[in-house]
């Protein structure tokens, strides 16, 4: 399967938890909803969640298992496994996300996903 540069790079912001890559691939006025009650607007809200996660969070790993075309983007499944720092334990995440680009740039995100706590 090959995997769209756009989510090549979200792949490695998370696992570095590069906040400037990810300034890099979100418009400036980006939507970003991580659960239907969870919104962030703009690039600056965006970045302010993902830098508190980078404090709970390391040894990233996302996979996306499958990726489908849509109108203007993506349709991604994926898996993720980390280290929470804050609990002391491993997560497994699997879920859905959707990207919509405007240019070569996310203007949207949504994602739904369960979580797991590994033993």
């Amino acid at each position: 399967m090959k995997i769209p540069l756009i989510i090549n790079r979200y792949k490695q912001a998370w696992e570095k938890h590069d906040l400037k890559l990810l300034r890099g691939i979100f418009t400036e006025n980006a939507i970003y909803i991580e659960k239907a009650d969870v919104v962030f607007r703009g690039i600056d809200e965006i970045v302010k969640y993902w830098e508190i996660n980078s404090r709970k969070q390391e040894k990233v790993s996302f996979t996306p298992v499958s990726v489908a075309k849509i109108d203007r983007g993506w349709d991604i499944i994926w898996e993720a496994k980390f280290f929470r720092k804050d609990l002391s334990r491993w997560l497994l995440l699997r879920g859905e996300m959707k990207i919509i680009l405007r240019g070569r740039k996310i203007c949207h995100f949504s994602e739904q996903f369960t979580k797991k706590f590994l033993t």
